[in-house]
């Protein structure tokens, strides 16, 4: 990335390589040739520097990405918290919600229409294709074991999964805060 500055770090690259060949940048020239009372040692000396200023550049730019890392993972974690509670809020609403039976057979079909239709976008697709599992999970349970068309609908939703992948991040958060962060 010739020219480019990541806060105060020069990325232009002092030194490229063909094969097994290094090309050196001109101001590897300049150095050498301000080195000139060194003799042939000159160009050597003005490599090595080179060498170690790029050494040194590259944990520099090590540290960069770990802070952009670090941040990255922390707008994850927060997203995930948010997401975990908006999840948990539609589960405990659910438990409010009754809904006819017939009514979850005609939504599972018309996600099962989503799904199968290419000019869909895919990440609404992907969405259907959740939602088909969530609904017909515990379709079946209810459908024995109730007489009547309307139910609660959190009895006809198959939540599980999702709430053991929730209770694992949360364990495993759990054992990151005790751990100061690691």
């Amino acid at each position: 990335m010739p020219g480019a500055h990541e806060k105060g770090i020069a990325m232009q690259e002092i030194v490229q390589f063909e094969g097994k060949k290094p090309i050196w940048a001109e101001v590897v020239s300049a150095i050498s040739d301000a080195l000139n009372p060194l003799g042939a040692a000159a160009e050597t000396v003005s490599h090595i520097g080179a060498c170690i200023t790029e050494i040194r550049r590259f944990k520099r730019i090590e540290n960069i990405i770990a802070r952009q890392q670090g941040i990255i993972q922390e707008q994850i974690w927060v997203r995930q918290v948010q997401i975990i509670r908006q999840f948990e809020l539609e589960r405990d609403h659910s438990r409010e919600l009754s809904v006819q039976l017939g009514g979850i057979s005609r939504a599972m079909q018309n996600m099962v229409n989503i799904c199968g239709q290419p000019r869909i976008e895919l990440e609404q697709r992907i969405i259907a294709t959740e939602t088909i599992a969530v609904l017909s999970g515990n379709i079946g349970h209810v459908l024995m074991h109730r007489g009547d068309n309307l139910v609660k609908l959190s009895e006809v939703l198959q939540l599980g999964p999702a709430d053991f992948a929730i209770a694992n991040w949360q364990a495993l958060e759990g054992k990151r805060d005790r751990s100061g962060g690691q």
